[in-house]
């Protein structure tokens, strides 16, 4: 009897296997929003191409596998089993954001197969009561199929919604086992518990269980058979909704779809989407690439009801309102105002109105908080952070400068204004007498208050901006010119301060601040000490980490250093390292945290760790490489607006159409926290052997 050998495929990030395989990742192409993990194992001569997407405007991820047999591989026959251990969350705790990530056996409720559909339905309700649920597992005994199916029927009338998840195949299964997970906290002792389907699985085949309750996971196995030329394929399809019959119904959907034209409906879509972009005016086309990158992301990350972008696909999938700020201007600069403009009214809807205190803290009127999930529930327990507001009010205003239209940006601006006037009199009155500089706050995601000239730049760059989005909406003069004023008294201060410290410097000084002129010649002395920041990150310095932040500084040395030939060529340099370099090597993703480490042959190189990929830490690089190749973009920002009076008026005038539903999972859902893992099983004959300015349009 030939003995079955089990190999598994591990769908990740990763770029490294512990299994034998030599395992690669990368995007079908640099304008594509399908990921190809290539996995080789050359002792059994199989190579596996997994393609992984998400369909155009639906709730549905398509993993196709591909595979090619060599002629001389000793594999006779494979099958695949399609694992999954999903752990849906439906937990938002104000404040504590813990709950999606910190207890799976909270996040899950059941598991079961059903046999009229071929497909798993793996489920959370919202009223997670497992009553119901006793009556399928009375007795201590695993129910026929027969009965598993019946009791389907009626999930939806006997849980209402919550979060569904129907996983098939393109081709009818072979085998399927519902478990109970090993690794579970919760206290089952009346459900059976079914084995693991991951070590069910290890043998080749499958139990056949068709319900596990509480945090369970399940497996669907499928026969591959090759063709004359060594190929096989087959797909797996996970679609999610709110209820079990709308999850099942976007599967049925989606089967009678050959996958592979599946993938080529999202490349187009993805091609005509990025192919609007407006991109850095280079002829370097790893740069060009990077940033198509970047802009792939953030759309990925966006919320589809809210607009709101998160940072990574790690829990809690918070949104940050300094980094969202930075993503709205990332995407009007790249041409895509709808986006932009709806990541800025979202940050005006969650903005606080009215004053109140947290258990950590009391927030004013006009604050935002330190972060929130994307629909607006608030996510950290920072009660209020002075320079999340100030960039907040900057970016409001910011938008409102890419709207080439003058009826447009009205009603833009009659929108946000109702934000940006309160949050600009909060920060005006914000104030230390004892050297007028901004009341002490949190500084960045530090509870203790503290006073810093990053703050103080910010709320000045807040109020100057307060001041010319007033003046377009017809704002007294009386509360301009306070805000003037107190913007003037907070340029004095901030300038008599004197030198702090390079860290200090640091902080404060740099894109967008108002505080100077870029020309100036004490400016410039700072552009060097932003410089000398940078410089070990790009000379690969063994101590230096986390110098994806440098980001920001080099927008601010891209508008310094114009002119300087010398010095321009020292950030083109600096650019193509955290373009070509840093980003791991593939995916074109930058991390949360990019090190810099040693690798066996003695050489240094970047390593991307963290929460990869991160929107922010490319968001930050894309507008850099913006400012250096297309400055213009921002000479815009620094010329006066006006608003012009529209023929009949602006009141029957739309403010613009936001963009349609993103072919993606809303940001947080379960495509961040899916874990997937891919068994194949070989039969052997034989061993194997070793071996904008403003107006312009995309």
């Amino acid at each position: 009897m030939p003995s079955r050998t089990p190999f598994l495929l591990n769908a990740s990030w990763e770029t490294t296997s512990p299994y034998t395989w030599a395992l690669t990742q990368k995007y079908v192409s640099e304008d594509s929003g399908v990921l190809l993990t290539r996995a080789e194992h050359a002792g059994l001569g199989i190579t596996v191409h997994q393609y992984a997407h998400v369909l155009p405007g639906k709730d549905v991820l398509v993993h196709r596998f591909v595979l090619e047999r060599t002629a001389d591989s000793p594999v006779e026959n494979l099958s695949l089993i399609y694992y999954e251990n999903f752990a849906p969350c439906l937990q938002k705790q104000e404040m504590v954001p813990l709950g999606c990530w910190s207890n799976d056996a909270q996040n899950d409720f059941a598991v079961l197969y059903d046999s009229r559909r071929d497909a798993l339905i793996h489920f959370l309700p919202e009223q997670a009561d497992y009553t119901p649920l006793e009556p399928l597992v009375s007795g201590g005994a695993l129910p026929t199929q027969e009965v598993v199916d019946a009791w389907i029927e009626e999930i939806d009338k006997t849980f209402g919604s919550g979060i569904y998840t129907a996983v098939g195949g393109d081709t009818d299964s072979t085998g399927h086992q519902c478990g109970a997970d090993s690794q579970t906290r919760c206290k089952t002792e009346r459900f059976p518990r079914p084995e693991d389907a991951f070590p069910d699985a290890l043998d080749g085949s499958l139990s056949g269980s068709s319900v596990a309750a509480c945090q369970a996971n399940a497996a669907l196995a499928f026969p591959l058979e090759f063709d004359v030329d060594g190929r096989a394929e087959a797909s797996v399809y996970v679609a999610f909704s709110n209820t079990a019959d709308a999850a099942f119904s976007l599967l049925q959907e989606t089967r009678k779809i050959p996958a592979v034209e599946h993938m080529e409906i999202t490349d187009r879509w993805w091609g005509d989407w990025i192919g609007r972009a407006i991109l850095p005016r280079s002829d370097d086309p790893a740069l060009r690439a990077f940033s198509k990158r970047a802009l792939i992301t953030l759309k990925i990350y966006s919320d589809r009801d809210s607009g709101a972008t998160v940072d990574s696909i790690q829990p809690p999938w918070q949104v940050w309102p300094l980094d969202a700020g930075d993503h709205a201007f990332a995407l009007d600069l790249a041409g895509y105002h709808d986006m932009a403009e709806k990541e800025n009214l979202f940050l005006s809807r969650v903005q606080r109105k009215e004053e109140g205190s947290l258990p950590f803290g009391p927030f004013p009127a006009g604050s935002l908080a330190e972060a929130y999930y994307a629909d607006g529930t608030l996510a950290a327990p920072i009660p209020f952070i002075l320079s999340w507001t100030s960039r907040t009010v900057w970016s409001w205003w910011t938008h409102a400068q890419f709207i080439e239209d003058s009826c447009d940006r009205r009603m833009y601006l009659q929108r946000v204004y109702l934000s940006i006037r309160p949050a600009a009199e909060m920060l005006a009155a914000c104030k230390d007498e004892s050297n007028n500089l901004p009341c002490p706050a949190s500084c960045s995601e530090t509870f203790e208050p503290s006073q810093s000239l990053w703050d103080a730049a910010g709320v000045h760059l807040a109020l100057d901006s307060a001041v010319q989005a007033g003046r377009l909406m017809g704002e007294g003069e009386a509360v301009l010119g306070r805000w003037r004023e107190r913007a003037e008294e907070l340029q004095e201060a901030i300038l008599s301060s004197g030198d702090r410290g390079d860290e200090e410097c640091e902080l404060w000084w740099g894109w967008p601040s108002r505080v100077r002129p870029s020309d100036d010649s004490s400016a410039q002395k700072l552009m060097d000490v932003l410089w000398r920041k940078v410089e070990p990150g790009i000379a690969k310095e063994a101590d230096v980490t986390g110098i994806f932040y440098s980001g920001g500084h080099l927008t601010a040395l891209a508008r310094a250093w114009r002119g300087d030939p010398e010095k321009m060529e020292r950030l083109d340099r600096a650019l193509r390292v955290f373009t070509v370099e840093a980003p791991t090597p593939g995916t074109l993703h930058l991390g949360d945290d990019l090190l810099i480490v040693t690798d066996g042959g003695g050489e240094r190189r970047y390593l991307n760790v963290t929460s990869t990929p991160n929107a922010f830490s490319s968001t930050n690089v894309f507008i850099a490489a913006m400012a250096f190749h297309n400055p213009e973009r921002f000479d815009a920002l620094d010329e006066p607006v006006t608003q012009a009076e529209c023929a009949g008026g602006c009141s029957c005038r739309a403010v613009g159409a936001v963009s349609g539903a993103p072919p993606v999972l809303d940001a947080g859902g379960a495509l961040a926290g899916l874990f997937l893992l891919v068994a194949f099983f070989v039969v052997a004959r034989r061993p194997p052997r070793k071996a904008r300015p403003s107006g312009v349009s995309p």
